[in-house]
């Protein structure tokens, strides 16, 4: 189903993504696609706590930081009490990294800086995960990783925190991600990722019955292609607004399939796998065999599902060499 405007789709670059996450500094740490996601950040935390003495952080793509680094140090480092009361020991070592300068920025002004009054050693790194990464040194860490799943993207549950299905909060939600968007599929073919252009592009415009419409006619396609195509590891979404520059960029994957370029990336015979699922997707934690971890990397809320489709697979082999 085509729009009857003349929209271009936008080439996929990282230029076109800072000028939409610049745009973000204000309002992300409320947003409604920051706070739906509780059982993931709750799994982060498990995680984090299972880490005796936990001595560094590396947070990818942590906007302002209020999910990571903030809440692992209430939460798995620090008391949780209010105010908060540090470990009776020196707090960990931060490496925080945004694509985006003013979001990292909001982050050290605002959301962390208490963090860092009480002792936090946070350093600061704008930039893609692929470009930033070879600046952390290596360390056996644990890399836990949260994606959303394509499931999610049409079915809501809100009886486990996820209220909205994330087409649904899509449209809701343009004034800030887009006033027309494109679907398409993503690929893996064991060697590299591509993507399969659909022609399915959609108007905010449009109104409640022919959005229902396209919604179905999307959900019909993606299931048949998840069937017919098992190269598939997602469904691509890609949003513009009137007279703003950059684009939003978000992947939703099949587990499946995503497993699939997981264990390439890191083989049963080197790494340690588990994935663990919630209303809205899916989380790995991933740990090198055989070696206690002493620190956490963590690539949340679906970061790696906004990484350029072009760098996911150099990106996940950059965080490999550093844990």
């Amino acid at each position: 189903m085509a729009n009857p405007c003349s929209w271009r789709k936008p080439a996929l670059d990282r230029a076109g993504q800072l000028k939409f996450w610049d745009r973000q500094f204000d309002i992300y740490e409320t947003a409604d696609m920051t706070v739906d996601n509780a059982g993931e950040m709750d799994a982060v935390i498990e995680i984090c706590r299972r880490i005796p003495g936990i001595s560094n952080v590396v947070t990818f793509g942590g906007a302002v930081g209020c999910r990571d680094p903030l809440m692992i140090f209430k939460q798995a480092i620090c008391s949780g009490c209010d105010p908060c009361k540090p470990p009776n020991r020196g707090l960990v070592n931060v490496f925080f990294n945004d694509l985006s300068p003013n979001l990292l920025a909001t982050a050290k002004s605002h959301t962390l800086a208490k963090c860092q009054e009480c002792g936090a050693d946070i350093s600061y790194h704008p930039g893609a995960i692929l470009d930033i990464a070879g600046g952390v040194p290596p360390a056996n860490r644990t890399l836990i990783m949260g994606v959303y799943d394509v499931k999610a993207f049409f079915l809501p549950n809100p009886d486990h925190g996820y209220p909205n299905a994330g087409f649904d909060e899509y449209i809701a939600n343009r004034e800030i991600l887009g006033d027309n968007f494109w679907f398409d599929y993503l690929t893996f073919n064991g060697q590299e990722i591509s993507r399969i252009e659909t022609g399915m592009e959609l108007s905010a415009d449009l109104d409640s019955v022919a959005l229902e419409e396209f919604k179905l006619e999307l959900i019909s396609c993606t299931a048949r292609q998840l069937v017919q195509r098992p190269d598939i590891i997602g469904l691509q979404v890609v949003g513009v607004r009137k007279d703003q520059g950059g684009f939003f960029l978000s992947n939703w994957f099949d587990q499946v399939g995503l497993n699939r370029l997981v264990g390439m990336v890191f083989p049963p015979t080197e790494y340690f796998v588990q994935v663990k699922t919630f209303p809205k997707g899916f989380l790995y934690c991933i740990s090198r065999n055989g070696v206690a971890p002493t620190g956490v990397v963590t690539v949340l809320n679906n970061v790696f599902g906004n990484v350029i489709p072009d760098e996911q697979l150099s990106t996940l082999e950059a965080i490999r060499a550093i844990i």
